[in-house]
């Protein structure tokens, strides 16, 4: 089994295609979906990534009338999958990893509970494992908290469509993720005609309504624009040119968002016929700031360019970050601090300020804690520009970008294993 890979910059520079994996977000929600609207719908390009295998035999235990659902440490199985459980006729038992069991589904359960749902905790209260009794739910106006995760949500809105009154869903305090959920709506207007079984109220920005279908035979994946943001960090921060197939400015995935924040950091991002291609032209700004409430994936990222090219930054909407696969500010200090101590401070519950502009510690090389995080490993390998740099537990990024390591050595980053 490889515990860590050792990684060193070789100094090759030259412009390299990068065909980027398909977006799970896009992928997970198209095959609950699928499954629940039973369409003739031609699903191309799916994701490869771990999370997305997980939740497709999940769905076809589900089909098979398994009692026991596994979702291993897939969040988004888990909880798409608790919404379509509580509809579908059955006696379920939905779990994952221990890991997975300390991720809090309470504001969910509570909203399917109050639609009708019977639904029970098999140990702590809040938590996985559940017991769900799938039955009839006749749906109507339910109230959400959207300040942990946008796929609560995501999560009724894909039901809607297949209860009889549909659901009028409010959402209440801060709502991160938005992008997320205007990605639910739009892919479910693929799926279901307009009847009003879904409006979103209460809602930062406009109410969410389905006004018709669209009539499609196919629908085609585009590239995950999360995935993308790691070549955005890598151009920053000096391995050259790259393009990034399959990839679009016009796309339904929130995280695009990286495309403008990484002019801070000097890079150009110019559309091709089949995807983007990206470089750097100018040196990176000082100071920055950003909000990342409606683009959580991407502080990682961020703060990691930050701290290499000695930018001082101010990241605000991180509060989620708790909620992640890890207690990603958590993660992301005590990995920063062992390059440049006390580089993180923390300014109340939703913001970090990161100063590098100390003296780097490379008295060794670095060994970077990945917490089961895949974005962490992704982010930290970023620092093998630089200096060598060993990521331990490396094949946490099948999560999400099985191809990860493979693609960076075309980069000119160099791989030992270690085992």
């Amino acid at each position: 089994m490889i515990e860590s890979f050792d990684l060193l910059n070789t100094g090759i520079k030259s412009t390299i295609n990068i065909d980027l994996p398909a977006s799970k977000s896009i992928s997970n929600r198209l095959l609950v979906l699928d499954f629940l609207y039973e369409s003739n719908i031609e699903l191309k390009n799916l994701s490869e990534a771990n999370d997305t295998k997980v939740l497709i035999s999940a769905i076809n235990s589900i089909k098979n009338k398994e009692e026991n659902i596994y979702v291993a440490d897939c969040g988004t199985a888990m909880r798409f999958l608790i919404s379509v459980l509580a509809i579908t006729p059955g006696q379920w038992y939905i779990y994952g990893t221990e890991d997975m069991h300390k991720r809090s589904v309470r504001p969910l359960v509570e909203a399917l509970i109050h639609l009708g749902a019977d639904i029970c905790y098999s140990n702590e209260e809040g938590y996985p494992p559940l017991k769900i009794t799938g039955n009839q739910i006749k749906g109507g106006e339910v109230h959400i908290d959207g300040s942990i995760s946008s796929q609560f949500v995501s999560s009724l809105m894909m039901i809607a469509g297949i209860l009889p009154q549909g659901i009028n869903i409010y959402i209440e305090n801060k709502s991160v993720s938005l992008p997320y959920i205007y990605m639910t709506s739009k892919l479910m207007s693929c799926y279901i005609q307009s009847n009003n079984k879904l409006q979103i109220l209460n809602f930062d920005l406009k109410k969410i309504a389905h006004e018709k279908i669209n009539k499609i035979q196919r629908y085609k994946v585009e590239a995950d624009w999360s995935s993308a943001s790691y070549w955005y960090a890598l151009v920053a921060c000096g391995i050259g040119e790259v393009n990034l197939l399959n990839l679009s400015l016009n796309s339904i995935q929130g995280d695009s968002i990286c495309a403008e924040i990484f002019k801070s950091f000097g890079v150009v991002t110019e559309e091709l016929n089949d995807g983007l291609r990206i470089y750097k032209n100018m040196d990176a700004k000082l100071n920055v700031e950003f909000d990342f409430s409606q683009c959580p994936d991407l502080v990682q990222t961020v703060a990691v360019t930050c701290a290499i090219l000695r930018v001082r930054a101010k990241l605000n909407g991180i509060g989620n970050l708790v909620h992640k696969e890890t207690n990603r500010i958590i993660s992301l200090s005590t990995e920063l601090n062992k390059m440049y101590p006390n580089s993180i401070k923390a300014v109340g519950n939703d913001s970090i300020f990161i100063d590098t502009t100390s003296m780097l510690n490379p008295m060794h090389k670095i060994s970077i804690e990945t917490y089961k995080d895949h974005r962490m490993a992704m982010a930290f390998s970023v620092f093998s520009v630089i200096f060598p740099i060993k990521i331990n537990e490396p094949n946490v990024v099948k999560k999400s970008y099985p191809d990860w390591w493979e693609h960076i050595s075309k980069a000119g980053i160099q791989i030992t294993q270690n085992y």
